[in-house]
């Protein structure tokens, strides 16, 4: 792709025009996407998993640099376990499911789905959180017309696999389909793939982490991606 990514007013604009135009079906990511999970899920994790799994609560500088970092770079950092990792996300989504009814959705995104799916273009999810959790939320903020389809997967690392998995299971053309994540594994796995992809900055990874990545476009504001569609 090369260069810098698009990020301002007209680059939106551009980028939704090419939706219009181009693009058929769009795979989104959930958690921080979607989904303002990212406070209770620190939460979860200092407040419940720290203490089970032998790890020392994160502070404030430590949860910025956990934002600011690749996942892989954060388990080396930290000293998590790879082997806990499949059973810490577990327990996880557990301890989420319990606070799954007041989990908000991120600001704006609610009407950019509503317009999106009636332009006729079919609407996906793809997640490490679980298909009960989803499916809850979904239905408390009236989105469960909005997704053709669900994928979870359980590990945190291998969203390509999933991808993957979609792609063939769907039929689906990858000139015509679209991965909006945000994360730098999100980026990477459609790049894997062979899909293109936007990288949001209002969830887990800022804006220069997502950047650095060279999605192919930048998007910061949900609330301007609106306007521009409209």
């Amino acid at each position: 792709m090369g260069g810098d990514p698009p990020d301002d007013f007209f680059s939106r604009i551009n980028f939704l025009n090419h939706i219009m135009n181009n693009v058929k079906t769009i795979i989104f990511d959930f958690d921080g996407t979607i989904a303002d999970t990212i406070d209770i899920f620190f939460s979860i994790i200092n407040e419940k998993l720290a203490p089970q799994f032998g790890y020392a609560p994160l502070n404030s500088d430590e949860l910025s640099h956990i934002r600011n970092a690749h996942p892989r770079e954060v388990l080396k950092k930290y000293g998590f376990s790879a082997l806990k990792l499949p059973l810490l996300v577990l327990k996880a989504r557990a301890e989420l499911a319990k606070s799954i009814d007041s989990v908000n959705i991120q600001q704006g995104i609610k009407q950019v789905l509503i317009q999106i799916k009636e332009q006729g273009i079919h609407c996906g999810l793809l997640t490490s959180n679980s298909r009960s959790n989803v499916v809850r939320f979904l239905r408390n903020h009236g989105l469960s017309s909005i997704f053709d389809f669900v994928y979870t997967g359980k590990h945190l690392f291998g969203k390509d696999h999933i991808l993957r998995r979609v792609l063939r299971k769907r039929k689906l053309n990858r000139e015509t389909t679209v991965y909006i994540g945000d994360e730098v594994r999100d980026i990477e796995a459609a790049r894997l793939v062979g899909i293109r992809v936007a990288a949001v900055t209002w969830g887990y990874n800022n804006k220069n982490v997502l950047k650095a990545k060279e999605p192919d476009w930048l998007i910061s504001d949900s609330k301007k991606l609106l306007a521009a569609l409209t």
